[in-house]
């Protein structure tokens, strides 16, 4: 679960130890500090959910309970005691006073901007003060669960992040996959080269027509397809493409079975993978008749790629100044096809006005410059959406004279926003993990150790600058007890087997010599192939806590012992269940070794002195009965 502005719980998982552990230190603390139950809640929809308590009553963990009292501590957002509810008005009839409760404390547990998210409360059946020492104690208890509670947040933050940064980049990658499906669908051969000249795709119709498989054209150099006496002009073909940003040539081409092929090449210069390269289309001079129904396929493979893609295609007749649009191209300006004139004062009306003047004089500047550029820009449908549109476009040649100015047109608007959500996710997964606190850091390495990263609040959590960690092996930086460090290598082993998240606490010995411990939780990020591509570690400090539960430990230990010395036991009971336990110094009052019976309330009874057995069954039973405390003096017969 986790706060949003409103105050309100969205989820993230907590897991089921969290509360077992906080349940067993109240155990234990109610013992040593005299209360009857002790509970961590959360508000959650508008409802008190309990999850960790302990005590003397039941028990109550994950179900809903509507304490007045915890849900006030929540709006108060102080820690709040009252000796005596029933002697306040505003609690008098209050469901806490219903439910048999009489003093009670609370401590507000805070988001890390202050927001109260739930409580942490302390109550008694019988009027009691709390004292500065158990209060500032239980202030440092609502503490601890604030910082393990934000980390399991900051977690299921980081993770959601994490997705959603991957799945935007797989959508743009996917988008612009769909260039190859007009590629590929091409009457016309195509090949790409790079800067010097190494060939580095092709499209069917270049296998299809001089015979070659894929693996036997790509990285080979042009001279593996021209004919022998047009090999030589191959280099002064690439200056010219370098120095112009295109040419126009004819040449001939020589199939893998001899066949000679005289071509008109049109090459011009794009960027393919983020780096320059050359895109060439090749059109045989010599006639051949491709069946009518051979040429109805291929233009129908074009439609359906255009609509599959968003695409849509126009052509300028640099002869008569006819513009013509694909029926797709009219879709793309939210107008049905043929539905109005295709002109270019028509094309410039639908760009969005604060990009229309320069993309009309950029196709003026491309007309007259016979020079191809590609652009992004923004066009209104006519009903007053925005699409952004990328245009990349060539020119097609007669002999030495440009005849038609040809592009393509792709929607874009999904793949801006895709890429404006993961620019905006990897500024909030930035500023996310360096705003952490100082309780809370994030480290990034590979399988061998080695620190890819380290957040800001490395510093005060370890004692190291992030800039002096990277580079360094996880083991320069952070010392580890030799305990903490086998269940370190141990769940990493299950980590990389299992795929999955692995939390462990260690302890660890901070730059100034002092050891400190941290709960870390691990998880591996993979890459495209899915293969683990290192192992991200979010740690939070827990050193506060783990004196408390030395603290809590050595106050039990003392208990413990003041029992033995002043002959004094104790004992609970779950009335429907009938479950009952002992302390050690009950079973030696009895006169019993601790745990070598099968201990119940019958034969607790049974041990009881025969004169004062039915007293004493009867004021257990009215106790049980009216929830009211009692104290009975009787004899026991020892085995």
């Amino acid at each position: 679960m986790g706060n949003t502005s409103d105050g309100t719980f969205t989820t993230f998982e907590i897991p089921d130890s969290f509360g077992e552990k906080w349940r067993r230190m109240f155990t234990s603390a109610a013992e040593v500090f005299d209360f009857d139950l002790s509970t961590l809640s959360i508000l959650y929809e508008d409802r008190v959910h309990i999850l960790a308590q302990g005590g003397t009553v039941d028990d109550l963990t994950n179900r809903v309970i509507d304490y007045d009292f915890i849900k006030c501590i929540i709006e108060r957002n102080q820690p709040h005691a009252i000796f005596d509810l029933r002697e306040d008005s505003q609690w008098q009839n209050s469901p806490i006073v219903q439910a048999g409760f009489v003093s009670a404390a609370g401590f507000p547990l805070r988001d890390d901007d202050g927001t109260p998210f739930g409580t942490l409360c302390v109550l008694r059946t019988h009027p009691a003060p709390y004292p500065d020492s158990h209060f500032k104690l239980f202030e440092s208890f609502a503490h601890s669960v604030e910082v393990e509670i934000n980390a399991f947040r900051d977690k299921a933050k980081l993770h959601e992040e994490r997705e959603r940064r991957q799945t935007a980049e797989h959508l743009v990658e996917n988008a612009k996959d769909l260039h190859s499906m007009l590629f590929d669908s091409s009457l016309d051969m195509m090949l790409i080269h790079d800067e010097t000249g190494k060939i580095l795709d092709v499209n069917a119709r270049v296998l299809e027509r001089l015979g070659y498989d894929t693996s036997e054209l790509i990285g080979q150099s042009p001279g593996i397809i021209a004919a022998p006496e047009y090999a030589p002009k191959a280099k002064m073909r690439l200056e010219q493409i370098f120095t112009h940003g295109e040419a126009f040539f004819r040449t001939q081409l020589i199939t893998k079975s001899s066949e000679e092929l005289a071509v008109e090449v049109t090459s011009q210069l794009f960027k393919w993978k983020g780096k320059p390269a050359i895109f060439s289309v090749v059109r045989e001079l010599e006639s051949r008749r491709i069946p009518e129904e051979e040429l109805e396929d291929h233009k129908y493979m074009i439609r359906v790629s255009e609509k599959v893609g968003n695409m849509g295609h126009w052509i300028i007749d640099l002869i008569d100044g006819n513009l013509e649009w694909s029926a797709t191209q009219y879709l793309l300006h939210g107008v049905e096809p043929g539905s109005v004139d295709a002109t270019m004062d028509f094309f410039l009306s639908t760009v969005h006005p604060d990009d229309r003047q320069w993309v009309q004089n950029a196709v003026e500047e491309a007309i007259a410059t016979k020079t191809p550029r590609e652009a992004e820009f923004r066009i209104v449908l006519p009903d007053g959406r925005i699409r952004w549109i990328r245009s990349q476009n060539t020119f097609l040649y007669r002999g030495e004279k440009a005849v038609k100015f040809f592009g393509i047109d792709q929607d874009i608007t999904e793949e801006k926003a895709l890429i404006q959500e993961l620019e905006e996710s990897r500024e909030h997964y930035k500023s996310l993990i360096e705003n952490l606190g100082d309780t809370t850091a994030v480290l990034r390495h590979a399988i061998d150790g080695t620190i890819l990263y380290l957040s800001p609040s490395i510093e005060p959590m370890f004692g190291y600058k992030p800039e002096e960690g990277l580079g360094k092996k996880v083991q320069e930086v952070c010392e580890y007890s030799p305990e903490s460090l086998a269940r370190i290598e141990t769940a990493i082993g299950e980590m990389v087997t299992s795929g999955k998240t692995i939390t462990i606490e260690v302890a660890f010995k901070h730059r100034d010599g002092s050891w400190r411990w941290n709960i870390s939780h691990a998880h591996p990020v993979r890459n495209s192939s899915d293969q683990i591509e290192c192992i991200e570690v979010v740690a939070t400090d827990i050193t506060r806590r783990k004196i408390l539960e030395l603290e809590l430990a050595e106050n039990e230990a003392l208990l413990k012992e003041a029992q033995r010395v002043g002959i004094i036991g104790h004992w609970s009971l779950v009335p429907e269940s009938g479950h009952l336990e002992w302390s050690d110094e009950t079973y030696r009052i009895w006169g019993i070794e601790p745990g070598s019976i099968d201990l119940n309330l019958e034969y607790a009874l049974s041990s009881v002195h025969r004169e004062d057995k039915s007293r004493v069954a009867k004021e257990l039973q009215r106790a049980i009965e009216s929830d009211i405390p009692f104290s009975v003096e009787f004899r026991v017969t020892r085995p």
